[in-house]
C-alpha cells in the first residue's frame, strides 16, 4: 500500500474539519495575527497550534470553540463562512448521528456532570457573544450618532 493512502482517506473523510481549518486560517490571516500569538491566546504550545491549523492534529470542537474566542470570531460567524465554503454539504449525517450516540452513552454511563459542565462551557461562549454583539450594536449606535452630531 502507498504511503499516502491512509492520510488520503483521511482527508476524504475529515473533509468538513478541513473546510473549517481552513476558515480559521484565513480568519487568522486576514486579522494579521501570527500563529504564536493565537497559541498564546488559546494556551496551547506554537508547535500544537500549528498542528491544528495544518490538519496533522485533531481537532475537538471544544477546541474550535477555544480558537474562534482566541481569534474573537464568533462561532456562527465561522460556521456560516464554513458553509460558504461547502462545509454543510461535505458534512456527514452519520456523524451527527455519532454524536448523538455519544451523548446518549454519556448519559448511560452517569457522566452527567462532564455533560454538565460542557454545557455551562457553551453558555458561557453564548453569554459572551451575546455581549460581544451588544457591544457591536452599541459602537453602531455610537456612530450613528456622532455622524447626526457632526456639522457638514
Amino acid at each position: 500500500m502507498p504511503k499516502n493512502t491512509k492520510k488520503i482517506r483521511l482527508e476524504e473523510m475529515e473533509q468538513p474539519v478541513r473546510l473549517l481549518r481552513e476558515v480559521m486560517q484565513r480568519e487568522r490571516k486576514r486579522l494579521g495575527i501570527s500563529q504564536k500569538r493565537v497559541a498564546d491566546l488559546m494556551g496551547i504550545s506554537d508547535s500544537y497550534y500549528s498542528q491544528l491549523e495544518k490538519g496533522t492534529r485533531h481537532m475537538y470542537w471544544e477546541m474550535w470553540l477555544v480558537w474562534c474566542a482566541a481569534l474573537r470570531l464568533s462561532p456562527s460567524y465561522a460556521i456560516d463562512k464554513w458553509e460558504r465554503l461547502g462545509g454543510f454539504h461535505a458534512f456527514d449525517k452519520a456523524r451527527i448521528k455519532e454524536y448523538h450516540e455519544t451523548i446518549d452513552l454519556m448519559v448511560n454511563y452517569g457522566f452527567n456532570i462532564e455533560l454538565d459542565n460542557l454545557m455551562v462551557y457553551f453558555k458561557s461562549l453564548i453569554d459572551q457573544e451575546k455581549a460581544a454583539r451588544l457591544r457591536e450594536e452599541e459602537r453602531q449606535r455610537f456612530k450613528t450618532w456622532f455622524k447626526e452630531l457632526k456639522p457638514e
